[in-house]
């Protein structure tokens, strides 16, 4: 009986301890890809726009495989 309280408290206190890493990479882009375009995006108002957006959004289709 104390072993099997020994093994449940262990079992409990290493929950939390789990943890894991996924990382994909796509090494090919699809041969059906389709080809984009993605216009630029016109700031309206105040404030600067430090990044450009049309090309982090081009970049991630890009990296997915689906589009060229």
């Amino acid at each position: 009986m104390k072993l099997i309280k020994l093994f449940i408290a262990f079992v409990v206190l290493n929950l939390g301890a789990a943890q894991a890493v996924l990382e994909v990479t796509v090494v090919k882009k699809d041969a059906n890809a389709f080809p984009i375009i993605v216009s630029h995006f016109e700031l309206v108002g105040k404030g600067a726009q430090d990044k450009d957006i049309s090309k982090i959004i081009q970049a991630n289709l890009e990296r997915s495989g689906r589009f060229n």
